[in-house]
């Protein structure tokens, strides 16, 4: 006796959902079948950098990670970008650096290093 061709269909591993995180922008995105949507959007990933202090050793210690977040000015061309961090991050900056000032490292769009 054979099993017809329903009885023998594998239930899907992958499923294309909506996903609209990102200021309700809507994209679909592949992901496995039932499960939630967690995976950071590739756009998040590139606007990632570590923010660190000048410590005693005189080199410059990585602290933290922050993330950027972008707002237009109604009526203009412009726009405001913060930096986003944890409170914790924030003050290990303030307990370690030696010249009170945060650093940030990223890489450039040809993934060359940049600090300040």
């Amino acid at each position: 006796m054979s099993e017809s061709r329903a009885e023998s269909a594998a239930v899907p591993i992958w499923e294309v959902v909506e996903d609209n995180r990102l200021g309700n922008f809507r994209r679909f995105v592949f992901q496995p079948y039932g499960q939630p949507l967690m995976q950071v959007p590739d756009e998040i990933h590139k606007c990632v950098a570590f923010l660190g202090a000048k410590t005693k050793s005189g080199s410059i210690q990585p602290l933290g990670t922050v993330f950027f977040v972008g707002e237009s000015i109604e009526g203009t061309n412009t726009g405001i970008v913060y930096a986003v961090t944890a409170r914790h991050v924030v003050e290990a900056i303030r307990n370690q650096s030696i010249d009170n000032s945060t650093y940030f490292r990223l890489n450039t769009r040809t993934g060359l290093l940049l600090k300040n």
